[in-house]
């Protein structure tokens, strides 16, 4: 994996671990109050922690792909590609598990 890829693809799985740790911890404290419904509370603490680590990944992944689209154009090769998608899958599997994420 060349540096630059290394690098976006590191940023992409810290994004995502924050990204997960944020909802867990708004989810564990509905759960803990004993609440089966979130409040005004729980969407400005989402709204504050865990949607800009998202909208970063965003960010991040967009310049990522403007790399990967160089690189298939200029024939480097796949390997950029390969990463971006295994990031682009694990964002799947991560807002997949907190969207059916029993409540």
């Amino acid at each position: 994996m060349k540096p630059l890829t290394a690098v976006y693809f590191g940023l992409n799985l810290v994004g995502m671990a924050l990204f997960a740790w944020f909802v867990y911890k708004i989810e564990a404290l509905a759960r803990a109050e004993e609440r089966d419904y979130r409040d005004a509370f729980d969407s400005i603490t989402f709204l504050t922690t865990a949607v800009p680590a998202f909208l970063a990944c965003v960010l991040i992944s967009c310049l990522w792909l403007t790399k990967v689209g160089v690189d298939l154009a200029w024939k480097r090769g796949w390997g950029s590609m390969k990463a971006f998608f295994a990031v682009v899958c694990g964002w799947a599997v991560v807002l997949l598990v907190f969207y059916f994420l029993p409540r």
